[in-house]
Parts: C-alpha cells; structure tokens; sequence
C-alpha cells in the first residue's frame, strides 16, 4: 500500500506539471470527455489496484460510452458500449499494441503482445498450423483432453467424500493438460525435481500482475523501478526468473532432444517449421518467436481457462438448482455410461446457456488488452490522437443493465429463447458477450478453450455432485469481490463431492 501510495504521488506530481499543457478544451467537441488526470487519479488512488476496472465502470456512467484522460502527454481512452468496442477493435488504425515494459522486454513475440500486426498474422496461422498435430477438427485434442479429466476425476474420487481445493485441483489439471500440448509429457515426468505446477503458476502469477493495466502505466511512465529493490523491481526479476525456467524446460530441453519427424508435441512441430523454413533458405520463424509462442500458450492456455472454471464451480456451489439442471440434461443427452465429447454441445441448451452466464458474470478479463492508434483518428465524432491507448471495459459491457436484465445474478435462461433452445447467434446478448475479444486480435485459441471447458464441466457434472464444505466457510459468489490483476481471480475454496451412482 505504501508502495502504491508512492507512485500516485509520482503522477500527481507529473500531471501538475503537464494539467495545463493538456487540459481538455471544453469548447471543443471533438475532445474526449473525461474526469482529467488529478481526478482520474485522485479516485484510482481512493480503490486501490483491485477496483480499478469498477472506477473505470464508474466513470463510464458519468461521461458515457468513451471517456478518456491524458497524463504525462500520453492519452488514454476507454470504451464501454458494444457497437464501439467492436467498432474500434476491427478499425485498421486500432490493430497496434502499445509499447510496453510487459511487451518490450518480457513478452515480446508473443502472439497477442507484438504490435506488428503482419508478425501476429504470421505468428497465429503458425499457430494454428502447430495445433492441427491434432488432427481435424479437434477430435484428437478431445481425446488428450478427456483423458486428462479422467486423471483428475480419479483424484476426485479418491478423497472419499472429503474436502479438497477446487481451485488447486483444476490448477494441477490444466498444468498437465498444457505440458502434454507442448511436450507430450505430464509435469511430473519431466527431468528436474525443481520443475513443478508451482514455477508455471509462480510466472503466471507475476504476469498477471505486471500486465494490469495500471501497472503497464506505471512502469511505461517510470521504467526505472524495474531496476530498483522494490515491489515493483522484484515483480519483474520474479517474471524473468520464472519466464526463463519454463523456456528452459519447454524450449531448451526439447531442443536438445528434438528428433526431427518424431512429433511429440507443439513444440516439435515449431521446430519442424523452423526446419523447413532454413531449408528453402526463407527462414522467418526465429528461435524468439518459438519461445514466445510457447510462453503465450502457457499463459493464455491456463489463466483464462482456470479462472473460468474456478468461477463455475463456485457458481454451482452458490447455485445448486444450476448444478441439477445440468446433470438432468446429461442424463438426458449423454446418459452416464459413456463419457461427454463436443458432439453432445449442439444438444445441451441449458448447459451452454450456463457456460455463456458464466463468461458475462465472472468477465474474466474485465478490460480487454490494449490497443494503440497508430495515427490520429476519430471515433464516434471524437479525436484519438497518434499513439493513444485504446481500452475495452468488457466487464462494464457484460453487466450492462440496458442489454442484461439484473445483470449482477446468475441467470443461464437469459441466453435461451421460450422453447429453451439457445439463442441465436445474432442475438444482442450473444453479440455483447466479448469473454475472448473481437476482430483480428480475437483470442487464437478461443475454440480449443471452449471446447476444454465443455469438456471439463460435463465430465465432472457426470460423475460428482459437488457440495458445499461443513468444514471451511464458502467465499462470496459475487465477481466483485474477486482478486483483481490482469485477470478476476476466483477465491480458493473447499468443497466436497457425492459421486453419483450409474444408474441414478
């Protein structure tokens, strides 16, 4: 807190100096409304980092779908209505990312960081090429997935009805499942005793809080604190230290082993690419570009799936008749003999419904990343100069009270129609529901995440009947009580499970 205390005096300081030099005219239509620097800090100050998405909620009541501020002469503008967070997340002068101590130093290359947007293009079909390894479609993903659940459910069944961490559970799960994407291998069989879940989580943790908004900020406006003993110096070395022991596992190592035409993963397949490439002399494909992917699978493969699922359970802890409604449709669609697969999705409404609701009340990314103008531009009647940093408040879109009746509850049946069938695609709530972005910077893996959450929620419904800890005492349901980073974290909490009969 004293740390954080510091640095908002840092800006005020700043901004006292540069108020005047870029104070909004008031006369002039074309500028971006806004509540001006000093107050814009002034009331980040008053909640903190972890309410910093609900100030920006806030003022997006007051000043209307996009508001805005200046400090230190960079511009800021943030947008909270569906038909211009789409408008400008397809607009070609929005495509950039802004130049970042997180996408500069630590994440560079990376598939969702890099500001050149030719580099994106080519990183995301190498992407895509690297996952069609598992076959067409995504029948043999399926197949990793499911038996990656099964492995869990046996862990499940095996505490005998007593309590454990939901949060941890799915944690150790989705390691594994991410390691055998990119290696083959569980995390357990990989050499090196200090190689655990909690190295993966450690950097992932780190990144979480280096990429917050505010944080990117901070350290954009005083890079010097990365260098400094300090929070905010530890939080970056902590970043590279982690950052280099998963390439060391992930990237070195299967270097080392990599045998070309023996695939044992999406690792592998980079390799081969890269092979190609210096083969016809045309190599484009860099050794960073392959640690980069790598660290982007890591991290947007397990944060957002995780704290999806997180949510979920805990929303069905909350919301028990949920929790019926789902295996009733279950049973009904997939019987409890044979294991869910993504054929059954089409037939199961009301469990996409409360996928969907889950995505709109948890709003895992509460602000969508940032994007940078690359010349100046109007949007919606009004300037966004060169250079401008341009902000989605997804989570103040998905509980838009205008487009959501009583969004802040749990209500699965807003996504079905009078029948129970699932609303169609072009429905407003469909086409305000942003959990994985929009336009050419759309999340890549957006499908295969998806499909695992099918998949996990399903299998795990099917077999267990989730309940409420006697022992430990159930977190809040409402998202805004979440930890708030890059990311809304769910609270850890214990519950205990029934498994059902086969036959129920």
């Amino acid at each position: 807190m004293i740390i954080f205390i510091a640095l908002v005096s840092l800006f005020l300081i700043g901004a006292v100096f540069y108020s005047k030099k870029f104070r909004r005219n008031e006369n002039d239509d074309s500028e971006i409304p806004g509540p001006g620097t000093l107050l814009f800090l002034k009331r980040v100050y008053s909640v903190g980092l972890q309410g910093f998405h609900l100030c920006l909620d806030e003022f997006g009541h007051i000043y209307g779908s996009i508001f805005g501020f200046s400090c230190m002469g960079q511009q800021f503008v943030f947008l909270n209505k569906k038909e211009l967070i789409k408008s400008a997340l397809s607009c070609e002068e929005f495509q950039a990312r802004p130049r970042t101590i997180f996408s500069e130093h630590l994440m560079r290359h990376e598939i969702g960081w890099t500001s050149d947007m030719e580099e994106h293009q080519r990183l995301r079909k190498i992407l895509h090429k690297a996952l069609s390894i598992y076959g067409d479609g995504v029948q043999k993903f399926e197949n990793v997935v499911s038996k990656e659940i099964e492995s869990l459910c046996r862990r499940i069944e095996a505490q005998n009805g007593a309590d454990f961490c939901m949060n941890d559970f799915l944690k150790d799960s989705l390691v594994n499942l991410v390691s055998i994407l990119l290696s083959g291998k569980r995390i357990e069989d990989h050499e090196g005793d200090s190689f655990d879940v909690d190295v993966i989580w450690n950097y992932i943790e780190s990144c979480e809080t280096v990429a917050h908004p505010l944080t990117m900020l901070v350290l954009s406006v005083f890079p010097f604190l990365r260098n400094m003993p300090g929070y905010w110096g530890n939080v970056y070395e902590e970043n590279k230290k982690t950052r280099e022991r998963i390439l060391d596992i992930f990237y070195s190592s299967m270097k080392e082993t990599y045998v070309p035409g023996k695939i044992r993963g999406i690792v592998d397949v980079l390799f081969e690419i890269q092979e190609k490439e210096r083969s016809r002399e045309t190599q484009w494909l860099t050794d960073a570009h392959v640690q980069g992917t790598i660290l982007d699978i890591v991290v947007a493969g397990l944060v957002t799936s995780h704290h999806t699922l997180s949510a979920f359970f805990l929303t069905l802890l909350h919301y028990p008749t949920v929790q019926r409604k789902i295996h009733k449709e279950i049973g009904d669609v997939i019987g409890f003999h044979e294991p869910p697969c993504l054929n059954d999705r089409p037939q199961m409404p009301y469990t996409q419904a409360s996928v969907l609701e889950n995505f709109r009340c948890s709003s895992i990314v509460p602000i969508g990343l940032p994007r940078r103008a690359i010349r100046e531009s109007l949007l919606d009647g009004f300037v966004v100069r060169k250079n401008a940093v341009i902000s989605p408040c997804l989570s103040s879109l998905h509980h838009d009270d205008t487009i959501y009746d009583d969004p802040h509850i749990f209500h699965a049946e807003r996504f079905l129609d009078d029948k129970g069938k699932l609303l169609p695609q072009e429905d407003s709530q469909h086409q305000s529901l942003l959990p994985f972005g929009y336009g050419r910077r759309q999340c890549p893996g957006e499908t295969f995440a998806k499909s695992r959450i099918f998949l996990y929620i399903t299998t795990l419904v099917q077999k267990f009947e989730f309940l409420v800890s006697g022992n430990a005492p159930l977190p809040e349901w409402d998202p805004i009580t979440y930890d708030h980073k890059l990311t809304s974290i769910p609270p850890r909490f214990m519950c205990c499970t029934k498994t059902y009969p086969r036959d129920p």
